[in-house]
């Protein structure tokens, strides 16, 4: 795994070691420590609607700003980046969630992202098959 080494990195992590938390910043471990509590209840409260419990590592790189984040997401055209703040980005297949978590509204996002890697798990090989109306309602009940 990659972390971008312009930034000084700590981690909080589960006491089944099934998810870890990356941050950077002093002053947000409290919030790495709510993402890490989010992702547990997350995976506590979908995983049986899901029908899966989760067995793989998850990893959590939180942001605590946005210029930080935007260096880790995916290349878009000028005019969507200057539309759209993107607060957090799954990758089932990876089982990598970015999350900024400078918002007031983080945990939610935190929790929504989860959801798209527990459809991962639950769809296997097909999750680019699962209708996006499914795995974005799926994720939006999480």
């Amino acid at each position: 795994m990659y972390l971008d080494d312009s930034l000084t990195w700590d981690q909080v992590q589960s006491n089944d070691g099934l998810v870890t938390v990356y941050y950077h910043g002093s002053f947000v471990r409290t919030r790495a420590t709510g993402v890490l509590d989010t992702v547990v209840d997350t995976l506590e409260g979908i995983g049986p609607v899901l029908g899966i419990n989760m067995e793989r590592s998850v990893t959590i790189v939180a942001y605590n700003n946005y210029r930080d984040m935007s260096r880790s997401l995916p290349f878009r055209s000028q005019s969507v980046s200057e539309s759209l703040q993107t607060e957090g980005q799954a990758w089932p297949t990876e089982r990598v969630v970015v999350v900024l978590m400078s918002g007031s509204s983080y945990k939610g996002v935190v929790s929504h992202e989860i959801t798209h890697i527990l459809v991962g798990e639950a769809s296997g090989k097909g999750y680019t098959s699962v209708p996006a109306w499914l795995n974005e309602g799926l994720a939006e009940y999480g």
